[in-house]
């Protein structure tokens, strides 16, 4: 399985992955990359997919979503959760605190912007039964240890 073949052919740092265990694919989203040929860091709006079966990658098309770094992303019902994040441009270096979640056609992904949750980067993610469990991070002025729930079903968050 694994190999030269499985490599990406683009170096990235602060992204997200998540499997599909039904779909047998990894998607693989944001984070920085290295842009030649000053050697700057970029913030990515990417969006990878890696089929374990055919062992290649694809860029899908996303629109409507921003790129970002230091976020987290779960799968939940065939669908890929990314929430918070840094968002950086040439003026501005913004917390995130946009949930989105994406379904995946063949070649693309669609997103849909859920209820905003609290500003966080750096945070951790997890799936519990059908919920997104959000602890700690920061929101670029203090440290945080609570914890949030978000319910995929319900569609809003608890804390």
């Amino acid at each position: 399985l694994w190999g030269k073949e499985a490599c990406l052919n683009v170096s990235i740092k602060y992204h997200s992955a998540v499997v599909d265990d039904e779909a047998r694919k990894m998607y693989v989203f944001g984070g920085m990359t290295l842009q030649s040929p000053s050697f700057t860091n970029q913030v990515s709006k990417a969006l990878f997919e890696y089929s374990f079966d055919s062992n290649t990658w694809v860029e899908l098309e996303c629109e409507g979503i921003n790129g970002r770094y230091n976020h987290s992303a779960a799968m939940v019902g065939g669908k890929m959760y990314i929430f918070g994040g840094a968002q950086m441009s040439a003026s501005t270096n913004k917390h995130a605190d946009e949930l989105l979640a994406l379904t995946f056609e063949t070649n693309r992904a669609t997103v849909v912007r859920l209820p905003s949750g609290p500003c966080r980067q750096g945070h951790t993610m997890v799936v519990w039964k059908e919920h997104l469990v959000v602890f700690g991070g920061t929101d670029g002025k203090d440290y945080h240890n609570d914890c949030w729930l978000f319910d995929t079903k319900a569609n809003r968050w608890l804390r």
